[in-house]
């Protein structure tokens, strides 16, 4: 078979493997970053996509690239779901001609790149869209690569920026270069490698003062055992790539003689002794020995991963060494090896299934992860259409049995309560839990809106007071306090609701809701100059919202301006014809002008568009 004969099959074969992911949605995180994300929206908030947060991965590319494909494509998930495949594809031809220079070894070249391409170890970096950051890195890593043995070191300086761009993995690029260099390379000058050296450095020391000075969430002893536990399992989910799970479950070593401790250390300890006792003679070994070291250490890095230590996309790069691995280990045995590519097909095909939607993926991991408080209650909130109140109910109680502080149980519960008009049993449920998790954004969200259902205005506002004193000490995620802006508006608090939508401003400076609400409360105040110059910035942010040209001109009515109030109404039509609120508006302000003609053609407008409301909510019943 020829070389671009090759390259086709390749290509056909990763292809096929993950065609059917296009019928798949948006699930999980995916709805983050994309579906709920008002950063990706527009791309004029390009510029604010390079602004690193506290609170959120530093990773610009992964959104850079969501923010053209909604512009150009909105919501549709099997675009999305394309590009992944697309991006991975890409990865695995990259990898067969990087292979191909090192070694001329097109056997090696070719089945180790078939193998990353359908291995399932790493299925669900290609499967989960929000994982665009791993294919990224992995991209620019084999570009950066390429060019670097193709001597051409300012594109693999520009690929390496890239890749730390896409994820913070990429800092390990600079160890796999020096690497190749002293083992393929020894005669060509080492000063090539300081650029990448500084880069990589000056990286760890940004995100170092990124994230105030700390790096994880453990004691850097506390840290290394666990890492050590994190890579046997890691390598045994390399070893045995079948069932696959997205909430694996690991408990923190409770001593230094950990079983699986010891094993991982004694492990590593060995490669390092032949790696030096070998002397670099076997270059293909050692090179992609030392490949799957320096990538290990910053994937099983338990505090920088507290969340999912065990998520099986971050064996991604490390895979493609591991691909090479498998293919020395089978070479000789190739009928063996012919066996087991179908089944590393078929069960990643498989696997794609299950991430069809949210409530096909969390049943599926229910099954693999029972002792997952996330898995029951996410299946819980996912499957609330199709499933009974009654085993909602059960789902969200087995994860706070699994894990009793698991604050999306506990709001899930509460709706169920609330639901089933157990009132009592709701408040007591969150009271309960606000003694014990003070700092719970959301819980103060859910028992406000009881209060208010209930007329209970007072209790309500000094909720409301003390959720928005969290602001201040910066507890909980940034997006929480929205809501709680919105129903210190509701309830009057003007100043708390000023002070929050002003801080989750700072932090979202793209967001046209944030400023749009900013602007309310400077409304109500009847602070207008204000209010008109965020409402003005609100629609910069998203020129095709009606609701904001309707509000400015709601403002522009009460400062008495009725020509601009006109215009703004007339745009809000613009964008949503049958905005029955606008036309109504439009018309007092064309009747308190003498229009009596235009005001009644658009009282006219306004019973229409009721009228036909009314007549798709008759036929909906029925």
């Amino acid at each position: 078979m020829t070389r671009k004969n090759k390259i086709i099959l390749l290509i056909l074969i990763v292809s096929l493997c993950y065609i059917n992911t296009l019928r798949n949605g948006f699930v999980w995180d995916d709805n983050q970053f994309i579906v709920n994300n008002e950063q990706i929206t527009s791309l004029k908030n390009i510029p604010s996509l390079l602004v690193p947060l506290k609170t959120e991965p530093y990773r610009p590319m992964r959104l850079l690239t969501f923010s053209v494909e909604h512009a150009v494509f909105g919501l549709n998930s099997t675009i999305y779901h394309l590009d992944n495949a697309i991006i991975h594809t890409a990865n695995a031809v990259l990898l067969f001609v990087i292979l191909l220079l090192m070694f001329r070894d097109e056997d090696l070249a070719f089945y180790s790149a078939l193998i990353f391409g359908i291995y399932p170890a790493w299925n669900e970096a290609i499967v989960w869209i929000k994982n665009r950051s791993m294919l990224l890195a992995g991209l620019f890593l084999l570009l950066g690569l390429y060019f670097y043995i193709k001597k051409k070191n300012p594109l693999a300086i520009i690929a390496f920026v890239l890749g730390l761009l896409s994820k913070e993995i990429l800092i390990a690029f600079p160890f796999i270069l020096t690497a190749y260099s002293f083992i393929f390379e020894r005669e060509r000058k080492k000063t090539d490698l300081i650029a990448f050296w500084v880069i990589g450095i000056a990286w760890v020391i940004f995100l170092f003062m990124r994230h105030g000075g700390q790096v994880g969430a453990y004691a850097p002893g506390e840290g290394f055992f666990f890492s050590l536990k994190i890579m046997f399992r890691f390598f045994l989910i390399l070893l045995f790539p079948f069932r696959l799970n997205a909430e694996r479950v690991i408990s923190f070593p409770e001593t230094i003689f950990d079983g699986e401790v010891i094993i991982s250390f004694i492990m590593t300890v060995l490669v390092l002794v032949w790696l030096y006792k070998n002397k670099f003679k076997n270059k293909a070994l050692s090179f992609f020995l030392l490949w799957m070291i320096f990538n290990i250490f910053p994937t099983a890095n338990p505090g920088l991963v507290a969340g999912r230590p065990l998520a099986e996309h971050r064996l991604y790069i490390l895979g493609m060494g591991f691909s090479v691995l498998i293919f020395m280990v089978l070479r000789s045995k190739k009928k063996l090896l012919y066996v087991l590519m179908p089944v590393f097909f078929i069960t990643s095909f498989a696997r794609n299934l299950d991430w069809k939607d949210e409530y096909t993926f969390w049943s599926q991991t229910v099954k693999v992860s029972s002792s997952s408080a996330r898995a029951y209650s996410n299946l819980a909130l996912a499957g609330k259409s199709r499933l009974s109140r009654d085993k909602t109910e059960r789902y969200f109680k087995k994860a706070i049995e699994l894990e009793p502080g698991h604050i999306n149980a506990i709001g899930g519960l509460f709706n169920i309560f609330i639901e089933k008009g157990k009132n009592k049993e709701a408040e007591s449920l969150l009271l309960e839990t606000l003694k014990k998790y003070p700092g719970e954004i959301n819980l103060y969200k859910d028992l406000i809106n009881l209060y208010m259902s209930q007329k209970r205005k007072k209790e309500a506002q000094v909720l409301c007071r003390d959720a928005a004193n969290l602001i201040g000490i910066n507890l909980g995620n940034i997006e929480d306090y929205l809501p709680i802006g919105v129903q210190a508006f509701q309830l009057g608090l003007m100043d708390d609701a000023e002070k929050i939508f002003k801080k989750v401003s700072r932090e979202k400076p793209w967001s046209g809701y944030v400023l749009n609400n900013l602007a309310s409360v400077y409304h109500a105040k009847k602070n207008y100059l204000e209010a008109e110059k965020y409402y003005k910035q609100a629609i910069e942010k998203q020129l095709s919202n009606p609701a904001y040209y309707y509000n400015l001109g709601n403002l522009y009515y009460a400062m008495n301006e009725k020509d601009k109030a006109i215009s703004n109404y007339e745009r809000a039509i613009d964008f949503e014809e049958n905005y029955a609120d606008a036309w109504h508006n439009l018309g007092l302000v064309y009747k308190e002008k003498g229009s009596v003609m235009q005001a009644d053609l658009c009282f006219r407008k306004v019973r229409i568009i009721e009228r036909e409301i009314l007549l798709s909510s008759k036929n909906k019943g029925k």
